[in-house]
């Protein structure tokens, strides 16, 4: 059985993506909400299969903060949104990274790694870019 919290939060996760919807949010606050609900959902499978508290912080953790960045580039705070975000996604990078070489396990860690890494590269190109570049 699904703990009533986990409920709780995957609802208020719905919600919130709900009344962001893509027509109302300029292309590059598109990556950080993808991850933010990459993670999050990681998150809430690894405690509904799993019981596994520290996955759900951390994937509620970093989907909170991603959204963040999101939110602050939609608002028109690109550098601080795209700094955030690359910040984020380096963090995310490494330690699902480390975990993905230490268990030879594409699922879940590979996967996130891989979409971190990937982010980290457009975050910091578009960071560079709000800073007027190198």
């Amino acid at each position: 059985m699904i703990h009533p919290l986990v409920l709780v939060v995957a609802s208020v996760v719905v919600a919130f993506f709900y009344n962001f919807h893509p027509s109302n949010m300029p292309g590059e606050a598109h990556l950080p909400f993808s991850m933010a609900l990459l993670v999050a959902a990681g998150g809430l499978m690894g405690y509904a299969k799993a019981k596994s508290v520290p996955s759900l912080a951390a994937g509620l953790g970093f989907g909170a903060l991603f959204t963040g960045a999101g939110y602050l580039i939609q608002s028109g705070k690109e550098k601080e949104g795209h700094d955030l975000a690359t910040v984020l996604s380096v963090a995310l990078t490494a330690v699902m990274g480390a975990r993905a070489l230490r268990t030879r396990k594409l699922v879940p860690a590979g996967i996130v790694a891989s979409a971190a890494a990937i982010s980290t590269v457009y975050e910091a190109q578009k960071s560079i870019e709000w800073h007027g570049g190198l």
